[in-house]
């Protein structure tokens, strides 16, 4: 005979699974599709069911359908390497800003279908993994990194920052309140012993001679003790200003805590460093892939009924001022996570254009920095390759043969707003474009630049950054820079897919 255990459940693990089987109990799985009209300049699309007939999804589908109100905010236990989950999909009971781990957002991911349609409509359909549909199969983003099937993907809910743990690596976070990881905006700065002041997160250091100074994200100690005066290490300053120098007192409010070694080193950030510094976590990260990428994007424009995201979801960080250095917004500013709906979804208090969205808890997929994206390579002739739609092969910078398909079409070598993308089914499932010509407000609604510098680049660069205005949205795609790319406006999202 089998014996069970009984299991006494408190009052917030009650109204957790009570609001998890709520839920489940009123799911809906239908397969819901849209039919792009490429005829047509108007960026509004068509729901369509799974045979391609017109259909009108009714009030509350998409928060009751589980590709969408199955979106939920989980937590990444850095301890235990596990995924948690608050009592609600928005975890209420849990820290954005890391005492609970990395905030990470959890897709489900769906079959889809593409098909070119009486040589004028790109229709695409979707279904929930357990719904059979004629001409389906698993869309790329369930299988990446290795192959094997996930229910569940997952990436992180902010713009990444730069962690250093205990031993000195070089890690990507997901946190509410700092400043994103980009390309020579943050500086590393070695230093041996001074005081016996510890030098902590969010303080002002100032070279006492040099008078450079810059606010404090972090610290390595590679030998000695602050309490015993002899520590020794780097210090990571974001905002730097000016030149520290050799054997200059570092300066906290007024207290000699450390001497530097000399000049604050800027730490670069192109795609193979968004893609080590994830992958430092442990298995199953790494920078956020293209087919990720495009499975949220075509679940964005579902949801929106338009090619037009940033009409429905807001335009994003797109007008600022150039500045110098970093000058986006650090994540969760303008009290945005204050300010979202049950679902996730929600701007900034600033306006538009000048202020942070969130589409179902994901923050600035577009917008604010431009992000590395691994798994697109595309080349001067206008061909383009894709990470094999089976998972297998690596990811990097440039992805090495057996790792990826090449399209039939060409992409565009010019710059300007996107028409239409390409209508073979490798190229149409991953919006590559094929035609420009469009405007703002037309077709795809957002810009490209096309590859002009050397022979081999990588789609580095997407969504737009603080100053890109309209040109920028989920469709932004930038090739003009060679693999390898660092500025201070390149950031990136992370991924995590769970090891088998």
């Amino acid at each position: 005979m089998t014996g069970y255990v009984g299991i006494v459940l408190d009052g917030p693990k009650m109204d957790e699974y009570m609001t998890t089987l709520q839920y489940l109990s009123k799911a809906i799985l239908t397969p819901i599709g849209i039919r792009i009209d490429t005829q047509s300049s108007e960026p509004t699309v068509y729901y369509v069911d799974a045979n391609g007939n017109s259909f009108t999804p009714p009030d509350g589908f998409f928060n009751n359908h589980i590709l969408w109100g199955g979106i939920d905010r989980v937590f990444y236990n850095r301890t235990t390497g596990k995924i948690e989950s608050g009592i609600n999909s928005a975890g209420t009971n849990k820290s954005l800003t890391g005492e609970d781990g990395d905030v990470l957002v959890k897709t489900n991911t769906a079959k889809v279908r593409y098909r070119w349609v009486d040589d004028r409509y790109h229709e695409f359909i979707v279904s929930p993994l357990s719904i059979e549909f004629p001409g389906c199969y698993d869309h790329p983003a369930a299988v990446m990194r290795g192959g094997t099937l996930q229910t569940k993907i997952y990436h992180s809910a902010y713009e990444s920052s730069l962690l250093i743990d205990d031993t000195g690596v070089l890690k990507l976070q997901s946190v509410a309140g700092v400043q994103p990881m980009t390309g020579g905006a943050i500086k590393k700065l070695q230093f041996t012993s001074g005081g016996t002041s510890q030098i902590t997160v969010d303080d002002l250091v100032l070279g006492d001679t040099s008078g450079a100074y810059g606010t404090v994200i972090g610290t390595y100690l590679s030998s000695g003790s602050w309490s015993g005066g002899d520590a020794a290490g780097y210090i990571y300053i974001k905002q730097p200003y000016g030149t520290f120098v050799a054997d200059e007192p570092i300066i906290v409010s007024g207290v000699n805590c450390a001497t530097a070694s000399g000049a604050a080193t800027a730490l670069s950030f192109n795609l193979t460093n968004a893609e080590t510094y994830a992958a430092n976590k442990g298995s199953g990260f790494g920078a956020l892939n293209y087919w990720h990428l495009v499975y949220l994007i075509l679940l964005q424009v579902i949801e929106a009924g338009t090619l037009n995201i940033p009409s429905v979801f807001g335009r994003g960080i797109v007008d600022l001022p150039t500045g110098t250095g970093f000058a986006g917004k650090e994540t969760g500013a303008d009290d945005i996570d204050n300010r979202l709906d049950a679902w996730g979804t929600g701007t900034g208090s600033g306006a538009d254009g000048q202020t942070p969205i969130k589409w179902r808890y994901s923050e600035n997929l577009y917008g604010n920095v431009n992000k590395n994206i691994i798994g697109l390579n595309v080349f001067t002739d206008g061909t383009y390759r894709l990470p094999k739609r089976d998972g297998t092969g690596a990811l990097a910078d440039i992805m090495p043969d057996g790792s990826y398909e090449e399209g039939t079409g060409l992409i565009p070598l010019n710059d300007d707003y996107i028409k239409s993308i390409q209508t073979e089914t490798l190229g149409a499932l991953a919006f590559i474009p094929k035609t420009l010509g469009g405007t703002s407000s037309t077709y795809f609604c957002d810009e490209y630049h096309g590859p002009t510098v050397g022979n081999e680049h990588s789609a580095n660069m997407y969504g737009g950054l603080w100053k890109t205005s309209y040109a920028g949205g989920p469709f932004y795609l930038s090739n003009s820079s060679v693999a390898g790319q660092s500025t201070a406006a390149l950031g990136a999202h992370f991924e995590y897919y769970p090891p088998a």
